[in-house]
């Protein structure tokens, strides 16, 4: 295999929204796997106030090669004005991540 299998996560504001962005992406093929960690706290500075928000945080699953069009994607259709955009390359069985590529 020569793609990477990279991990990222963004919040969403709600579990209905996460479960739409994940079912969009899947479906468009631009990442294998998602998973969504509902009820989380956020607290950070925004416009100069500590802000604390319920969100949803949102993992993705999926390779390098479909990276550039996944964070494309994900600017385009997430409500926030600067999305939470984390990822990292992840470690994987080769039958883990032969299933991925196989997905996209």
């Amino acid at each position: 295999m020569n793609d990477r299998i990279l991990i990222a996560w963004t919040t969403l504001p709600n579990k209905k929204r996460a479960i739409e962005l994940a079912h969009t992406l899947i479906r468009e093929k631009l990442c294998a796997c998602a998973q969504i960690d509902s009820n989380i706290t956020s607290i950070f500075s925004w416009e100069g106030e500590i802000q604390q928000e319920s969100e949803c945080r949102l993992l993705m699953k999926y390779t390098s090669s479909t990276h550039a069009k996944l964070e494309k994607r994900i600017q385009e259709v997430h409500p926030y004005k600067i999305p939470q955009w984390i990822y990292f390359e992840g470690n994987a069985s080769n039958e883990y991540a032969g299933w991925i590529q196989g997905n996209l």
